[in-house]
């Protein structure tokens, strides 16, 4: 399962590179690099950008991966947090693909394929986050919530505004 999971790992990280190198080649020099709120260009840049965006994904595995291997060899995160971890890989390797596909594209068109990706995100982490134990990297990490497993919420936890 470990080795499974790593060959996966390692496709999500290649993917957004591929597949830029699959297309650089018919990008024109200037490529949009800022969409307004309806998806259309609204600031250009030159095209080999493009490459810093899959490049932020190597640092961000890397940081996530240590993170949540720390955590479960000290015993304080479930296995299960490796999953999560996947699930943010996953999802980010296909973000930047959508973004480069934008960027390939001119505009995007409507934010079908972003209401989807993040649709089946939120999905995938809701079936995992149940069942995590009080850690430092996921859920609502102040204090009253990392004190106790089961905390009842009174009025005196809730702030006061007035």
């Amino acid at each position: 399962m470990k080795s499974n999971r790593l060959i996966l790992s390692l496709i999500f990280v290649f993917l957004p590179f591929i597949y830029l190198a699959s297309i650089y080649g018919d990008l024109p020099e200037q490529i949009p690099i800022h969409f307004d709120w309806r998806g259309q260009p609204d600031g250009w840049g030159p095209k080999y950008i493009l490459w810093l965006v899959p490049t932020i994904l190597i640092p961000l595995v890397m940081l996530v991966n240590a993170a949540i291997t720390k955590k479960i060899a000290e015993g304080t995160a479930s296995p299960k947090s490796a999953s999560i971890g996947f699930i943010t890989l996953a999802f980010s390797s296909l973000m930047i693909c959508y973004i480069i596909y934008g960027a390939e594209a001119g505009s995007y068109n409507g934010l079908g394929g972003l209401s989807i990706l993040m649709g089946i995100f939120f999905g995938a982490l809701g079936n995992y986050l149940p069942v995590l134990k009080r850690n430092a990297f996921v859920g609502i990490r102040v204090p009253p919530t990392m004190s106790s497993e089961v905390i009842l919420i009174t009025s005196k936890h809730l702030p006061t505004y007035f």
